[in-house]
């Protein structure tokens, strides 16, 4: 499991693919291909690119 929220979870199926499921229901709703972060929080879906990186790395300093 990648990540999860009141309303989705996101299951990792391979590097770049995810899968993204009703936490109510446990039912399949759709599929990402996307080679960075996916996550949910409260009833949103979020597809970071590079700036989840960009930030990561400003943390670190």
């Amino acid at each position: 499991m990648v990540s999860f929220s009141e309303h989705y979870y996101v299951l990792g199926e391979s590097q770049n693919n995810y899968s993204i499921y009703s936490k109510n229901t446990n039912k399949f709703l759709f599929s990402l291909s996307y080679k960075d972060l996916v996550f949910t929080k409260g009833d949103a879906i979020f597809a970071l690119n590079n700036l989840y990186k960009n930030f990561r790395s400003l943390w670190r300093r």
